[in-house]
């Protein structure tokens, strides 16, 4: 595990729900628990003796720190979204998990059918956030935090530098992050473990699963 500075402000990240036709916004792995309005507080599912989230365990709010990410796909049943982030956090090279988060944001596509269109600004409005277009996320995003710095971590599974089979492993790391929502109305993407044991890593994406060798 890296050492990682503090930071004093929320770390922007963008993710992707199931969006009901309600407008809760539901995790696509490991839980169907909606996400609140306002704060949300990582509880580990698998063990609740320890606080969200450990580097041994998947446990914690999950976020990616690209917003171009291919994972975040645009389709009728899922919204894309920003979210804040702080407390205590796991970060590898694509994303992190976070103690604390809230929704900041919710993309609208170019396209889109009416009633994906109607789930979205239901959403929108039940978490009491804007629906801004796609291009726009990174930008409102930014209104409510930072990224983290680029090149702050290892090469992770998707660089080239460690992936399936390498010697590099995935980069990792700990920092703790301030709120510093700046006014922001308070509230994982691929959700990724450690099989100790096998000596892989596991991270979830829509519609499959990447494996590869820890170092």
């Amino acid at each position: 595990m890296t050492a990682a500075p503090d930071f004093f402000q929320a770390v922007v990240g963008y993710r992707a729900w199931h969006v009901d036709d309600d407008g809760w916004l539901r995790p696509w792995t490991f839980t169907a628990r909606a996400w609140e309005p306002g704060v949300n507080v990582a509880v580990c599912a698998r063990d609740h003796r320890h606080a969200a989230p450990v580097s041994n365990c998947m446990c914690g709010l999950y976020a990616l720190t690209d917003p171009a990410d291919r994972r975040l796909n645009f389709r009728a049943d899922q919204a894309v979204g920003a979210v804040a982030a702080w407390g205590e956090m796991e970060v590898h090279r694509s994303g992190f998990r976070a103690q604390q988060a809230c929704v900041v944001a919710l993309a609208l596509p170019d396209r889109l059918g009416d009633g994906a269109r109607a789930r979205l600004e239901r959403a929108a409005e039940r978490y009491g956030v804007p629906l801004v277009p796609a291009a726009m996320l990174s930008l409102e995003a930014r209104r409510h935090g930072a990224p983290l710095p680029a090149g702050l971590w290892g090469p992770g599974p998707f660089d080239g530098g460690g992936g399936a089979g390498g010697a590099g492993g995935v980069g990792v790391g700990r920092q703790r992050a301030a709120p510093g929502l700046d006014g922001a109305r308070d509230d994982g993407r691929p959700a990724r473990g450690i099989a100790l044991v096998a000596h892989l890593w596991l991270e979830t994406a829509l519609g499959g699963v990447v494996v590869g060798a820890t170092g």
